[in-house]
């Protein structure tokens, strides 16, 4: 089950992020089918399912928590998710950027940048070569300390998920 790779590559997802990915990517049109896949990743493939902060995510290991960097890597698959359709492979990085992906060959980061953390970011993009980035921020205030050449998309992505899209 693709899923399953999923959550083994990331740890821990959103549970609305799974259920999302299934109807937008899978095939489980259907919101039995969805639960009936759940049900097989909680069994069959031994997913963990918590509840934390008054939301339930599915997790890879039995004390993992969303909390810091997976907190951060939970919000950049939000934005993954806008882009799978045109993804050719995506990777969790486990460095400054989250997530890692390509796109007709070229080579794109998705990052969350916690507000102090904008200097840091610049050092990584500068030190990144041709990779391009999808940032998503804390505050829309950070924008005016990146340095917006390799940017392609900045964002910021509230608890619910939704996505929004901001200009450099």
């Amino acid at each position: 089950m693709y899923l399953w790779g999923l959550l083994l590559e990331y740890s821990i997802l959103d549970a609305a992020q799974v259920f999302s990915f299934m109807k937008r990517f899978g095939e489980f049109a259907t919101k039995g089918s969805r639960k009936q896949a759940s049900r097989a990743l909680r069994g069959k493939y031994h997913m963990n399912w918590l509840e934390h902060g008054g939301r339930r995510y599915f997790s890879a290991y039995p004390r993992l928590l969303p909390i810091g960097r997976y907190r951060h890597q939970i919000a950049c698959f939000w934005v993954l998710m806008d882009y799978f359709k045109d993804v050719g492979i995506h990777y969790s990085c486990g460095t400054f950027f989250q997530i890692h992906m390509e796109i007709e060959g070229k080579s794109y980061q998705i990052g969350y940048v916690e507000q102090g953390a904008e200097t840091l970011c610049n050092a990584h993009m500068a030190a990144g070569g041709d990779t391009r980035y999808v940032l998503v921020l804390e505050d829309l205030s950070q924008r005016k300390l990146l340095h917006p050449g390799k940017i392609t998309s900045i964002a910021t992505v509230p608890q619910d998920g939704k996505v929004l899209y901001y200009r450099i």
